[in-house]
């Protein structure tokens, strides 16, 4: 093998090796998203809640394993329903090893049968001492890697998908534009950071007592602001 030869350099340069290379990363933060997916469709809180505990979770066994906690919960009493996400986790699990021994390797440039052409592959950091698991992977091995990966994100979108329309059905009917304040809607509202368009929405109707998209406006005595288009009590004095 000549001396200049470097391996990264020479996968680099492979254009068809480095699509492979990128459909495994791209199946891998596919997984991922999907993952969280499935966390935020089984708790009924906002995205920004369920989003801040997922993330807390700083590795991906520690995320996925949350997941699968959850899911023996929210299916204690339907195991036929909790079959579809049960199968992708294990599936996800069985990725994993791959995608590990993968983002920790190194590339290696091999000669070809002692011939002078060189291959490429893909090294893991912990070779195996079983004869049939792979301790390099080749081209070929790389794309049956990068094939597993999206098949496997198919089927996790497949037994999420169902859970994401579930969280839609249980949030309560919201009514866009109900508005309830006596005074100063808009710096009240302006506390808590909502979108400026409702703000301007409020500055308009300034303290008319007027009925808001069909909603007629509280008369508390008080001033209290709740949400425009989001169903929740924002604050109340």
């Amino acid at each position: 093998m000549p001396e200049e030869t470097d391996p990264t350099k020479m996968a680099l340069d492979d254009p068809e090796l480095m699509r492979i290379w990128g459909l495994i990363n791209a199946g891998w933060d596919n997984i991922e998203s999907l993952l969280y997916a499935a966390f935020d469709s089984m708790i009924d809180d906002s995205e920004h809640v369920t989003r801040a505990i997922f993330y807390s979770q700083k590795n991906h066994a520690a995320r996925r394993d949350m997941v699968e906690s959850l899911a023996k919960y929210f299916f204690r009493d339907n195991e036929t329903g909790y079959g579809p996400l049960k199968n992708a986790i294990n599936r996800v699990k069985a990725r994993s090893q791959a995608r590990n021994e993968l983002a920790h390797g190194d590339w290696a440039a091999l000669l070809v049968g002692g011939a002078p052409a060189v291959e490429v592959v893909r090294t893991t950091q912990k070779p195996s001492i079983e004869e049939t698991l792979n301790s390099s992977y080749d081209k070929a091995a790389l794309k049956r890697v990068a094939d597993d990966m999206a098949d496997t994100a198919k089927v996790l979108k497949e037994a999420v998908e169902p859970l994401k329309q579930q969280k839609l059905a249980r949030r309560p009917p919201t009514k866009a534009g109900w508005v309830i304040s006596t005074e100063a809607p808009a710096i009240a509202l302006s506390v808590w950071g909502l979108r400026p368009r409702y703000k301007n929405k409020l500055a308009e109707l300034g303290s008319a007592r007027q009925p808001v998209d069909g909603h007629a406006v509280c008369m508390t005595g008080r001033l209290t602001c709740a949400l425009i288009c989001t169903g929740r009590l924002l604050c109340n004095w």
